[in-house]
């Protein structure tokens, strides 16, 4: 008996439409690791930036998923997180923020709205198994 080829195409939707990740965050590399990331989970990248993007006033439309990458915290970045988190409330965008230790308490104090999935120190297995609960 033969199995059919499995066909690969990007996650859609209940509707059909494609399932879309924001992605921000500050070190390039990092940047490029989360939108490989973002494209193994067959997610569509509808905007990738730096994370003070988040706070600036240009307001970009937010994917269905929204990925930050958030290691270190200043009161502008905190200012930020608070807003995509409001944002993502609204929206019913899922937020998921990657963070070290040492920036928890300060991302845990923002992020209070959107019920996120918080990542500490995560690697690129648990950053996968939290898109695919995102897209769930």
């Amino acid at each position: 008996m033969m199995q059919a080829d499995f066909a690969y195409s990007s996650a859609k939707d209940a509707v059909g439409l494609s399932v879309s990740v924001s992605i921000f965050a500050d070190c390039e590399q990092t940047l490029s690791n989360l939108a490989e990331d973002a494209e193994m989970a067959r997610l569509e990248v509808r905007h990738s930036d730096a994370l003070d993007a988040l706070g600036g006033g240009d307001v970009v439309a937010l994917g269905d998923i929204v990925l930050v990458d958030c290691p270190e915290t200043d009161p502008s970045m905190l200012i930020a997180l608070a807003r995509i988190d409001m944002r993502a409330a609204r929206s019913g965008a899922l937020l998921i923020v990657a963070t070290s230790p040492e920036a928890l308490d300060d991302v845990f104090g923002c992020v209070d709205q959107s019920r996120p999935q918080i990542l500490v120190n995560a690697a690129r297995s648990e950053r996968l198994v939290a898109l695919g609960r995102a897209m769930t």
